[in-house]
């Protein structure tokens, strides 16, 4: 092949594979982040989580003898009554709350 030839061939489909791979990167170092700042959640119980919940916004509905349903005009959670919240299941609480790791740290520091 001439370099002529290698000239005329078109960069585009290389620029594009490349955008990818830089959006992919961009991408999982976003979810890491996102991860490592879950990390410096301190252990907390559910009672705690609640407190911090109504703090932003949310009602307690209903308290059982193993949870408690709370609301605010976008979301419902369930709250564990427990001594400490495992870590998946703060996380997952306060996904359907919409509220991140540092938002919440800011509201067990009010």
């Amino acid at each position: 092949m001439s370099l002529t030839m290698i000239a005329n061939v078109p960069s585009q489909p290389f620029a594009n594979e490349a955008e990818r791979a830089r959006n992919g990167i961009h991408a999982a170092r976003n979810a890491l982040a996102e991860k490592l700042a879950w990390l410096r959640v301190p252990a907390v119980s559910g009672l705690e989580c609640i407190q911090a919940l109504v703090r932003d916004g949310f009602a307690v509905e209903f308290v059982g003898s193993a949870y408690a349903d709370l609301t605010r005009h976008d979301a419902f959670v369930q709250v564990p009554l427990v001594a400490i919240l495992e870590p998946a299941v703060l996380m997952t609480v306060l996904g359907h709350a919409k509220i991140g790791p540092a938002r919440f740290m800011a509201l067990l520091e009010q």
